[in-house]
């Protein structure tokens, strides 16, 4: 008795490689829709089989194996799906609610899909339902948030809270009851003394000013996190307010839950609110979508003065910014700087391409930390 090959078949999509190789945002929601299409009118175990070829062989007698067709294996090893940042991941290096908010999640057999494709695993996917609640709890703040948040619970467990951290920050007013005042600020480049021919030599008006910025921004850092989170909800509420305001003069303007579309004879503008429900934690607070694609990354900064001082920004932040900087959209990101926040004479203040301004010496950036 012998092994002998009674067939093998395998099946692949013609032109996905190189359609693959020349993907942008548009093309992989087609591909994605292509993908239910052929799916979802088959049967659970039907659309499993979709994506399997089969090899028969007889030894004593037949034996039947499946594997994954050539064209998912392509699907699989390449980089092709859109994440809400607008970058192009492979299924194991995202979670299906990273996914960009193009695909079309409601269709039968959708999990399939998901399944074969072999996405990374949601958090809380093997977790008891007391720690799955408790970790959809938890991603709702940033880590900062959370950091300070448990960092205060060991203080007032110690006795050691201030009086300060129990203030509550109450808006003089709400801000659509505020007027719109709106510029974009051309910071002139900082003239630093005290480095001139490497010798380190700086004067001591300089020196205070330093100590000063230091010792407000500690300040800020002490007001209890609620109130910093009511105070930055105020302002990105501010900046929403200002731009529904301005598209209004541009067509027709329809409020959406993730922010407002505005319809007009060039065509649909989308401006999508991460953080209208919850904080997200990513890189920027609102994204300008023009004709299906991304174009615009505002981040939110609120202040509740008018004087200048450090403002605070994330990791997060910063690199999403280096990132469209170093790959030429550095004028996609702006700093949207809300002054005198819960007062009726707030105003917006644009930064825009803050890496360029950084590096032209025009953006003055302390502390820097980094990673080793």
């Amino acid at each position: 008795m012998y092994t002998t090959e009674i067939y093998e078949k395998d099946y692949e999509y013609e032109g996905l490689e190189s359609f693959i190789n020349d993907m942008t945002p548009e093309k992989s929601y087609l591909l994605w829709k292509l993908l239910l299409k052929n799916i979802e009118s088959l049967s659970s175990w039907g659309a499993q089989e979709f994506f399997k070829g089969e090899y028969k062989w007889f030894y004593y007698s037949e034996h039947l194996k499946k594997f994954d067709a050539r064209f998912l294996k392509i699907l699989k090893e390449r980089a092709w799906l859109v994440d809400k940042s607008n970058y192009l991941k492979k299924p194991c290096e995202i979670t299906p609610s990273d996914l960009s908010d193009g695909y079309s999640k409601e269709s039968p057999n959708g999990d399939i899909l998901i399944g074969v494709l072999g996405f990374e695993s949601e958090a809380g996917d093997h977790l008891s339902e007391d720690d799955r609640k408790k970790l959809e709890i938890v991603r709702r703040y940033p880590l900062d948030y959370l950091e300070r948040v448990l960092g205060e619970t060991n203080s007032q467990a110690k006795g050691k809270q201030t009086e300060e951290e129990e203030k509550e920050w109450i808006p003089e007013c709400e801000p659509e009851e505020c007027a719109l005042k709106i510029q974009e600020v051309k910071p002139d480049r900082i003239v630093t003394r005290g480095f001139s021919s490497q010798i380190l030599s700086i004067d001591a008006s300089w020196v205070d000013k330093l100590v000063k910025d230091a010792e407000r921004t500690q300040t800020e850092m002490r007001v209890k996190p609620i109130d910093r989170k009511a105070i930055g909800r105020w302002g990105e509420k501010y900046v929403y307010e200002a731009l529904k305001r301005k598209y209004e003069g541009q067509g027709n303007v329809i409020e959406t839950d993730s922010g407002l579309k505005v319809m007009s004879d060039d065509g649909e503008t989308e401006i999508v609110w991460l953080n209208k429900y919850e904080d997200r934690g990513k890189g920027y607070d609102f994204a300008i979508r023009t004709k299906g694609s991304e174009m615009q990354y505002i981040e939110v900064k609120t202040k509740t003065g008018q004087d200048e001082e450090l403002v605070e920004v994330t990791g997060a932040q910063w690199e999403f910014a280096r990132r469209l900087s170093e790959e030429g959209h550095g004028e996609t990101y702006s700093f949207y700087v809300v002054f005198n926040a819960g007062k009726r004479n707030a105003e917006i203040r644009i930064l825009r391409n803050p890496i360029d301004l950084w590096k032209e010496g025009k953006l003055y950036a302390h502390p820097v930390n980094f990673k080793l």
